[in-house]
């Protein structure tokens, strides 16, 4: 309204404005024709001033409103539109997180039975858990994402004499370094959002020595100078890859936020092999 009035006045203005130099013509002649015609002139000019004025005011005042009216349409079509949408993407993940659930085999780990590729791996598991942390979920949770959490949690917590005689190494059930870095990513996440008191000790303990190792790995002196501060398929690569050691970089990010140390040195030259694989 105030939009409105602001226009009006300002049509009325220019109107008066540029009838005004009319009457002043018209004045002159009224003078010489006596008072009675004078009186006349004065009237129907006057009339004509604010009635025209008035029409174009309604004019713009109509077209304000039907602007204004389409541009509120669009915006709440839009709004919808994005509310629609937010809808679609929080039904998906409602029906992938109770997927994920009937994937949890009966020890804790999470994979698909059906799959040729039959492994109760480390890495599905920390993926899952890492999937249903980042929808706000937390193994401390009441309810069945929680106990799920809690059950893959124990799984890769698990006293697996195979990491026993590999001092820690979550790849030894083939995932390799790949596996190695999403577990210690899931590892870190679990201690930063809370689990249940009995899992805290073992957690600690787990999650240093798979950090303690990917940080050996990139020690491991490498056959090509460009590869240095990297890591490859295995804890004793001499050779670096992009893909893999991004997990580890992210696992090593993770572990320093869960209160882990992680010396700068290591994440410096991460850094710099990074920045030689694309330069």
């Amino acid at each position: 309204m105030k939009n409105t009035s602001l226009i009006i006045n300002t049509v009325l203005g220019a109107q008066l404005l540029v009838h005004l130099g009319g009457w002043f013509y018209l004045k002159g002649e009224r003078e010489e024709a006596g008072p009675v015609a004078a009186n006349k002139q004065t009237a129907i000019i006057g009339k004509f001033v604010v009635d025209e004025a008035a029409v174009e005011a309604e004019r713009v005042a109509a077209e304000w409103a039907a602007a204004e009216a389409e541009r509120v349409a669009i915006e709440k079509a839009a709004a919808e539109k994005v509310a629609a949408e937010k809808r679609r993407v929080r039904d998906a993940i409602t029906l992938a997180e109770k997927f994920l659930l009937t994937m949890q085999q009966p020890n804790g780990a999470f994979s698909d039975p059906k799959s040729r590729y039959k492994r109760d791996g480390y890495a599905m598991t920390s993926l899952s858990l890492l999937a249903l942390a980042s929808n706000g979920h937390k193994p401390i949770d009441l309810n069945l994402k929680g106990i799920a959490m809690t059950r893959g949690l124990d799984y890769l917590l698990g006293k697996d004499p195979r990491l026993q005689r590999s001092a820690g190494y979550f790849g030894v059930e083939g995932s390799r370094m790949y596996g190695h870095g999403i577990t210690t990513l899931c590892l870190t996440t679990m201690m930063r959002i809370g689990v249940h008191p009995r899992q805290e000790a073992r957690l600690g303990e787990v999650t240093q020595q798979a950090v303690e190792l990917i940080l050996r790995a990139q020690r491991v002196r490498k056959s090509n100078p460009r590869h240095v501060g990297g890591w490859r398929y295995t804890p004793t690569s001499q050779d670096s890859d992009l893909s893999i050691s991004i997990w580890q970089i992210l696992a090593l990010v993770s572990a320093r936020k869960a209160g882990i140390n992680v010396p700068n040195q290591s994440i410096d030259l991460a850094v710099r092999y990074l920045k030689r694989s694309y330069f």
